[in-house]
């Protein structure tokens, strides 16, 4: 287990160092005025989880709030047995997740290169973003064809698999936020593939679509405006 944060007088915790190395996070009766209705949902680390419901407006939203990205919410949000404070809970949040490929969020600017994407993405985990980093990140992927390719041209697949890979290169991230793959045209199986392979390396999932699109996936489920 890693350091603990200290406490304070009355008892909440402060962040201090990281969080223990099995998490489990609890989020009950979560809303935002109107858009987002009561919603409560748990998971653990290494969990895959598919949140249904709601619109796509809310559904970013809630990957926000899940993230510690978003304050102005209803309900609690908290790590089930450690003591955190409010402010905290949120540090500790944003430190180990990542919100990918959510819209107007965490997508490139439209008619960006996928080079200059991976590249940005390399600074943005401040990691070497030369050339020759992307280069290697791209034949790493199996995306050398399409290193020129704007990033709404590269195959869905690979194009999920690459936003998920340069969000696991932050340091801390052990939770992914993966915001409406099943908006693109492709086949549910595609982004689920995706979803899996990244939990089987031990991350912890969440995808964010509709229930329509979700049929074989594996893993908890939870609907939005069901507290």
């Amino acid at each position: 287990m890693s350091k603990l944060p200290e406490s304070d007088e009355e008892g909440a915790l402060h962040l201090n160092g990281d969080i223990p190395d099995d998490f489990k996070i609890r989020a009950k009766s979560i809303s935002v005025r109107d858009w987002l209705k009561p919603t409560s949902l748990e998971f653990i680390k290494g969990d895959a989880v598919l949140i249904t419901g709601g619109s796509d407006y809310a559904k970013t939203g809630l990957s926000l709030i899940l993230s510690g990205h978003m304050r102005s919410f209803r309900g609690t949000l908290s790590f089930v047995d450690i003591n955190l404070d409010r402010g905290a809970t949120k540090r500790a949040l944003r430190r180990i997740s990542a919100v990918v490929d959510a819209p107007r969020v965490s997508t490139p600017y439209e008619h960006t290169k996928l080079r200059d994407y991976v590249a940005q993405e390399l600074c943005i985990a401040k990691r070497p973003s030369g050339s020759g980093e992307v280069g290697q990140f791209l034949i790493d992927g199996g995306l050398q064809d399409y290193a020129d390719s704007e990033t709404e041209e590269v195959p869905t697949g690979l194009y999920l698999d690459a936003t998920m890979s340069l969000a696991t290169m932050r340091e801390g991230v052990r939770v992914l936020h993966l915001v409406l793959p099943d908006r693109y045209d492709c086949e549910s199986s595609v982004w689920q593939e995706v979803v899996d392979n990244y939990h089987n390396k031990g991350y912890t999932v969440l995808a964010y679509c509709q229930g329509s699109s979700s049929l074989g996936f594996c893993g908890k489920r939870f609907e939005m405006g069901v507290s």
